[in-house]
């Protein structure tokens, strides 16, 4: 286990500090935590009347959404891939799959398709596009598993994406308790709370011991429980505060310019020669 995280806990507050009781868009059944991202200075000279933070989820919560999202849209395009490889074969155009749903294209094809293993493997592939085109919740669980484990290759390839910080929109932390868990966090959603509210949480504060206006004017999590201690949890060291910021600014600070003109290089190395 990497030691990325400070060991003071309740009542730091800086840029990089770990708060629970916040939300993530498309998580509504779960409390997700939050980093702030704010500058340290313009926390600590209190410059700033909001603070923001970027939402981090259990792994096993984002496996349900986010992941489910990548893996069915890349998977979908593989088995496609597939299905229009079978219908070259036959000299059926692609345009079929459009035009009829699973059911009748089936029905309409089955006499083209004239190979038994051929029309086996077209059926698979118009039962999984199916299942990949549904969200996870509405899909029984052994059938999120078959397909997973089917198209390992996919699957695998995410996490190691998620690992090597490939996603753009997503960063991997560890858990600053155990060797076991992870989480995630989402780079393209900037949360927000009120310089004092957040003030609060640094050190702790009952969910009751909110007021309804402040409960207005913040992005915290409605529903919990009037006991619910909500505090800072863990603050992300530095450089990795440093690298999660980098990886952050590059989903929106990515900027094109025209490249130089073609052969440029060619007209350098003759410069070079005459001047020697």
């Amino acid at each position: 286990m990497r030691k990325i995280y400070n060991t003071k806990i309740i009542g730091c507050f800086e840029q990089g500090t770990i708060l629970n009781g916040c939300i993530a868009e498309n998580y509504y059944q779960v409390p997700a935590l939050g980093i702030i991202i704010t500058p340290r200075c313009d926390i600590g000279n209190s410059k700033v009347s909001t603070i923001h933070y970027l939402p981090i989820v259990k792994l096993e919560d984002w496996i349900k959404i986010d992941f489910w999202v990548i893996f069915s849209n890349r998977t979908k395009n593989e088995v496609l891939g597939k299905l229009y490889s079978i219908l070259e074969k036959y000299n059926l155009s692609r345009n079929l799959v459009k035009l009829f749903s699973p059911g009748q294209l089936l029905d309409t094809l089955q006499q083209k398709i004239n190979k038994p293993e051929d029309l086996d493997k077209f059926k698979v592939y118009l039962i999984d596009i199916d299942q990949l085109s549904k969200e996870f919740h509405q899909i029984d669980g052994k059938e999120v598993k078959r397909l997973i484990q089917c198209y390992h290759k996919v699957s695998k390839n995410i996490f190691k994406e998620l690992k090597e910080n490939k996603i753009k929109e997503f960063y991997l932390l560890e858990s600053w308790e155990t060797n076991f868990e992870y989480y995630v966090v989402s780079l393209r959603e900037i949360r927000k709370l009120t310089f004092s509210l957040a003030s609060k949480i640094s050190h702790g504060i009952f969910f009751n011991q909110i007021s309804e206006i402040e409960l207005s004017r913040n992005d915290i999590y409605k529903h919990l429980t009037s006991d619910e201690f909500i505090c800072s949890v863990a603050t992300l060291k530095s450089p990795h505060i440093e690298h999660l910021m980098q990886q952050f600014f590059w989903n929106f600070g990515r900027i094109g310019v025209e490249n130089h003109q073609e052969n440029l290089e060619s007209a350098f190395h003759e410069k070079a020669i005459t001047l020697i």
